[in-house]
This record gives C-alpha cells, structure tokens and sequence, in this order.
C-alpha cells in the first residue's frame, strides 16, 4: 500500500475528432500513380494512465486507435492503433525519460502498405544555468514489418530505421518558445531500393496569442542518399532526395474538456530521379474532447 499514499494516479480519456482534405491520398509519387484528393473524416479514441511519484518520477500506460474514411469514391479508409509505455524522471538540471510502443497500421485501398512496428525512444534534456534555455536529446529506433509488401527477392520487406535528434530549446517570454534541432537518420532493409541515410535541421515555434489560444509552426528540410542499386539492364542508380516538411497548427482551450484546433500541413520530396517526386498537403480541423479522473492521491 505504500505506492498509494506517494504517488498521484490519474485515468486520462480522450477523442479526438477532425475533417479534412487531402490532396495526395497515396503520397505516392504523380509519375507511379496518379494523385487522388478527396475529404475525409477521422476519429481517435485513446486512454491513457498516469502515476505521478514523489521522487519527481512519471509513468505512463496507454492506447490509442486512429480510423480514417476517405469521402471519395475508391479510396477506402487508413486504420491503426498503437499501446506504449513511458517513463520519465526529473532530477533538475537533468530529466531523461523512455517511451516504448508498438502497434499496426492497414489501408483498405492500399493493402501493400498494411505493417506492424515497434518502436523505442531514449531522450534527455538538460535546463541550463539560464532557465530559460534547454538542451534536448533523442533516438527512435524503429521495426516495420509490412504484411503483404514484398522485395525484388520476393521476401516479405522489413526496416529498421534509426532517428537521432540534439537541439536546442529557448523560451524567452511566458508566451514564446523556440527551439531547433539538428538530426541524422538511417533505413536499413531487406530491399536494397529503400535503404538511406540522411541529415537535415528542424526549427519550430509556439506562440500564445491568446489566453487560451497557442499557434505553433515548424519547418524541416534535410537531405537522403540511396544506396547504389542496378537496375534490369545492369546499370547502377544513384538517388538523392531532399524531403521537406511544413506545419502549422492552432490550438484553442474552450473549455477544461474540450480544445479545438485547426491545422496544415505539407510534405514534399525532391529527387534526381524525377519519378520519386512526391508532393502532398493537408488541411483538418477539429476538436479534442478530455478529462483527467483522480483515482488516487498522496
């Protein structure tokens, strides 16, 4: 009984409910298909537990499910759901924390692209002698094993990639926080045609505008190179891409259980094979729906 009388638990229920568009439904490259756009309708319903410890400890225990339906005609509907568990502990100036997870995606129109993954998140961050600044570090690891997608061997594909960011946060007023961080990445496959390794930079920022109202927008541009391959003629192809990502995202408080939110975003990947060129944005807007219940104090 003694983890009852230091520690806080509380059960967190959310969902999460938006309609947008789409103008890229597959993201696939315009020259291997041809780009479908259409509305759509989403839900996610997630639960999460959280036990709060007197020694500056967090704990978390959760799940979450995610259905999107695609308005137009054939193009089916993108599902998944996620479980994780994560940590963190707060020493100041120091706190580290673990995130551990792993769930599956499925595409009704797109059955190539059904997978399950796992995933593991170390990060850190260290406050510095000036409140005011942060140093921020983190890796992802992460295992994707698709269902049906297969390699030139005919063996079913499965990745391993790795995400490493160090960065640096900066909050110089109560309404303003800027950060940037740099990072490097690496996709290691069972199909050579997918395998990289890349850098690039990330630079954000979050804004109050109003009391209850915080604009947040970030930017990353970054650069990938393709391991060499052959192709049925025995010529080698070199790739190199350049995947840039924008985002925009406005969030309002209405009340304690409810926040409403409107959001864009866009993704683009330049290549010097031109057929890899892929180019999708976004628009959706919502509302979340959450409430903490205490189930216990200290």
């Amino acid at each position: 009984m003694q983890v009852l009388t230091a520690a806080d638990a509380f059960l967190a229920p959310r969902l999460s409910l938006e309609a947008g568009h789409e103008d890229n439904r597959f993201s696939a490259a315009a020259a291997l298909t041809n780009a479908e756009s259409s509305a759509f309708l989403r839900a996610t319903p997630a639960l999460d537990l959280h036990l709060l410890s007197q020694d500056g400890s967090e704990w978390a225990l959760g799940a979450s499910a995610t259905r999107t339906d695609y308005l137009s005609d054939d193009l089916g509907f993108r599902e998944g759901a996620e479980a994780h568990l994560e940590g963190w502990r707060t020493a100041a100036p120091l706190g580290g924390g673990l995130r551990l997870a792993g769930g599956f995606a499925r595409d009704d129109a797109l059955p190539e692209d059904d997978l399950r993954w796992l995933a593991a998140v170390p990060s850190l961050r260290w406050t510095l002698p000036s409140p005011a600044w942060q140093l921020a570090a983190q890796i992802r690891l992460d295992w994707t094993d698709y269902d049906t997608r297969l390699t030139y061997d005919g063996e079913g594909q499965r990745d391993l990639s790795a995400d490493v960011r160090v960065g640096l946060h900066w909050l110089p007023t109560r309404a303003l926080s800027l950060w940037s961080e740099v990072y490097l990445e690496d996709n290691d496959s069972n199909e050579e045609s997918v395998c990289y390794q890349g850098a690039g930079i990330a630079l954000g920022a979050g804004y109050w505008i109003l009391p209850r109202g915080q604009l947040a927008a970030s930017l990353q541009a970054g650069t990938r190179a393709f391991q060499t391959i052959s192709d049925d003629a025995g010529a080698e192809i070199d790739r190199q891409d350049v995947p840039l990502v924008a985002e925009i995202l406005y969030t309002h408080r209405l009340a304690p259980w409810l926040d409403l939110f409107c959001a864009g975003s866009w993704q683009a990947t330049g290549s010097d094979q031109p057929e890899q060129d892929v180019d999708n944005w976004t628009l959706r807007i919502g509302a979340t729906f959450a409430q903490d219940f205490e189930l216990f104090s200290r």
